[in-house]
């Protein structure tokens, strides 16, 4: 992970492995801490925390979708986008949650949330 691909609102670890929001003040202390001791790490992309973001297996697929999102995202960390009504998948994997969080961010304006509850149909 570096510290200029981290924004306000995103999710990280910290030295702890406590998930937490970086705001104006961890970026501040996120170069420094990145660079010298690691001490912020990013939260890897699993189907956990992808579902913890509001998103949902699709039935017989190994692809997450959000309820009217012009996104979705495979389990194994590839992404698609609709434009225009066509999906387009993108020539990227994702790695981490906070990559997965500004990509989103960038398309939509919105930002992604935690929840602590499962969806279910």
């Amino acid at each position: 992970m570096k510290a200029n691909e981290i924004r306000c609102g995103n999710y990280v670890l910290d030295q702890e492995a406590k998930i937490i929001i970086v705001n104006s003040i961890t970026i501040r202390k996120l170069e420094w801490c990145v660079k010298q001791r690691g001490y912020f790490t990013g939260i890897f992309l699993t189907p956990f925390f992808i579902e913890r973001l509001g998103f949902k297996l699709a039935e017989n697929s190994s692809t997450w979708f959000e309820n009217d999102s012009d996104i979705s995202i495979s389990s194994n960390g590839y992404i698609a986008i609709r434009f225009n009504g066509k999906w387009v998948s993108l020539k990227m994997k994702l790695k981490y949650v906070h990559e997965f969080q500004n990509l989103y961010f960038a398309h939509t304006k919105k930002e992604l949330k935690f929840t602590d509850e499962q969806k279910s149909d």
